[in-house]
């Protein structure tokens, strides 16, 4: 209980992390690492938030109130309520659920066991003695409602940001790994003697969209040949005439 007390929120940027990586490989990465990056940010900003509410509420600790209280942890001068790791905790939980709303399953697991460390964390923080059951459960709900407001109020904007840095090469794989889906993807103009599309190395045969492009190619070159002879075919036919030397044009 001592190192969730002390070390817990530090897990949670672990998780972050994790849920960044996992982000990059969503069908909608910039709003997937959007999210991840508010995460990330809003945790940070909740934490001011709140050195705001707790220089104004300026609760004592309890080892500073009551009397026989052992503390397990080094004691603090600073203000009880809210409490500040439950706060990161319940923020950072809250963005973690954001992210998983955009990406795959993983990032759902990854969001369940924040929720259960951060439940932890703010029990912890009451055993070791250092806050109230109170300032731990408006610590979590505090850091959570930031959090979602400021997705509500950001997370255009940073979405936004997010669809122009994968724009850019050096930068894009910030936003979208080499294999996800939002890849950009680039076509290049052949010279004649260029090599074909690539093949596919196992079965031989060139991948279901470049079969229909090279179908849809022929089909045109087909038709148009079609015309080409009909068109001719309907050229009014001039008589020969002979030229001197018996030469018929």
């Amino acid at each position: 209980m001592k190192f969730l007390a002390v070390y817990g929120v530090g897990i949670f940027a672990l998780l972050v992390f994790l849920a960044w990586r996992s982000a990059r490989h969503s069908p909608n990465a910039p709003r997937a690492v959007a999210a991840t990056v508010w995460a990330a940010f809003g945790t940070v900003a909740a934490v001011g938030i709140n050195q705001m509410i707790v220089a104004t509420v300026h609760r004592a600790r309890p080892y500073a109130v009551l009397s026989g209280i052992e503390t397990l942890v080094t004691r603090s001068h600073d203000p009880s309520f809210p409490s500040d790791h439950a706060l990161t905790a319940g923020a950072a939980t809250a963005g973690l659920w954001i992210i998983a709303h955009y990406t795959t399953k993983s990032v759902r697991v990854i969001a369940i066991v924040a929720s259960v460390l951060s439940l932890l964390v703010a029990f912890a923080r009451v055993y070791v003695g250092a806050h109230y059951p109170s300032d731990v459960i408006v610590g979590l709900a505090i850091g959570a409602v930031i959090m979602l407001i400021g997705w509500f109020l950001l997370g255009g904007i940073l979405t936004y940001i997010a669809k122009i840095i994968a724009k850019i090469p050096l930068l894009r794989s910030i936003v979208s790994s080499s294999s996800g889906p939002y890849r950009r993807r680039t076509f290049s103009t052949k010279s004649p003697g260029a090599p074909g599309p690539r093949r596919d190395r196992r079965s031989g045969h060139r991948p279901e969209s470049q079969r229909s492009f090279l179908m849809l190619d022929r089909g045109l070159e087909h038709r148009e040949r079609s015309a080409t002879k009909f068109l001719i075919v309907l050229r009014p036919t001039r008589p020969a005439r002979s030229m001197p030397g018996g030469q018929i044009v």
